[in-house]
């Protein structure tokens, strides 16, 4: 059976339009480069919803197929599906990408981190949420771990802060994290913790992210695929 190997989630809060958010991803989808030679589309039921945009966009489950790569790479099944959800309780919009394999193992997963993090920061500036996050096995925040203009209450491996969560001192505690990528992304900023996720966060990195000061302590969240042994950065 496929599982989930990497999630990628943008949040929009306050909520935002999901037929809006869906036509920019659209777009971003459209003009990203290629992955390993090859352009991620989708697959021909999701074709015509894809196609017809408008309100058919809202409720679309889509599904992005990279068939030609996973059987280069031994896989069995590879996709990428694509959903809007809402959590009107907390006056949240999330675009989740999930990426499915079959075995789940460090050639699907290397390969999903890789277009992950290869698509994201295409997309990232194109869909302007003002938080996304990339982890392992759809580990990625809920509306209790996020808080309107704040940082949020963990990091994940892969995680960007949109303008309307920094501050000119957030923007410098995150510049001088240690044992990381910290860079700014748009008009937001990317804080990359591993290379992959065979990798182990650095002790120094995790200590310095909980000691910016935050609503919450922040914590490091980082999910490793089955069986994997956490390597040191």
């Amino acid at each position: 059976m496929a599982s989930v190997a990497i999630a990628g989630v943008s949040y929009f809060q306050p909520a935002h339009d999901a037929i809006e958010v869906l036509t920019r991803f659209k777009g971003a989808v459209e003009q990203a480069d290629p992955f390993r030679g090859g352009v991620l589309r989708p697959e021909e039921s999701s074709r015509a919803r894809w196609e017809a945009g408008g309100a058919a966009l809202a409720g679309l489950g889509l599904v992005l197929h990279h068939d030609r790569i996973a059987a280069e790479l031994g896989m069995q099944f590879w996709e990428v599906d694509v959903h809007f959800r809402s959590e009107p309780q907390v006056d949240l919009g999330k675009l989740e990408l999930k990426s499915w394999i079959l075995p789940v193992g460090p050639v699907g997963v290397g390969a999903s981190w890789g277009l992950m993090t290869n698509l994201m920061p295409q997309v990232v500036p194109v869909v302007a949420p003002d938080l996304a996050m990339i982890n392992g096995n759809g580990d990625v925040a809920w509306g209790s771990d996020l808080c309107p203009g704040e940082l949020p209450a963990f990091f994940a491996p892969w995680t960007y802060i949109g303008p309307a969560r920094l501050t000119d001192d957030r923007r410098q505690a995150l510049t001088a994290l240690p044992d990381c990528r910290s860079e700014a992304l748009g008009e937001g900023w990317l804080v990359q913790a591993v290379d992959d996720l065979y990798q182990r966060a650095s002790p120094t990195f995790v200590r310095a992210l909980a000691a910016i000061p935050s609503w919450k302590t922040i914590k490091y969240r980082q999910s490793r695929p089955p069986g994997a042994r956490a390597k040191p950065r």
